[in-house]
């Protein structure tokens, strides 16, 4: 009882450390190394995607007081509401989903100009679409991963 007992712990530890194993990078577990060299490359990985995460939040909060920056209102021209933008910043689960409402005829504003900060920063784009919304306003939907 005692040795099935043992063989099923042993099973159990080298399902983990399999599983473990394939959540790192190739580059962490190229050779044959022994279990603890390769903990202790998790466990360095591990504090390097911490680091990552907290090096995005900063940027993502450094965003998030720029955009609440952006949320005035363009000039209006010739009594117009139709110039003004709106910039707002959700979290999602991956990363950040950035929505900008302009009019139709803003000058002041440059969708790939907002693409190349973005870029600049570090985030990476998996989404941009662009809505017209009525006939005076067109919605940006730029969606980032974290």
């Amino acid at each position: 009882m005692h040795r099935e007992i043992e063989r099923q712990r042993r099973q159990e530890m080298a399902t983990l450390y399999a599983s473990l194993r394939q959540q790192l990078p190739l580059e962490n577990i190229k050779g044959k190394r022994s279990t603890s060299d390769h903990i202790l490359e998790a466990a360095s990985y591990i504090e390097h995607l911490q680091k990552n995460v907290k090096n995005l939040e900063d940027k993502r909060e450094k965003l998030k007081k720029e955009s609440s920056l952006s949320n005035l209102d363009y000039p209006k021209i010739n009594g117009s509401s139709s110039t003004s933008a709106i910039v707002t910043v959700k979290e999602c689960l991956d990363g950040m989903e950035i929505l900008v409402n302009c009019g139709l005829n803003n000058e002041g504003f440059r969708l790939s100009r907002v693409l190349q900060v973005l870029l600049q920063e570090g985030l990476s784009i998996v989404n941009c679409s662009c809505t017209k919304t009525n006939t005076t306003s067109v919605l940006h939907t730029i969606r980032t991963q974290v």
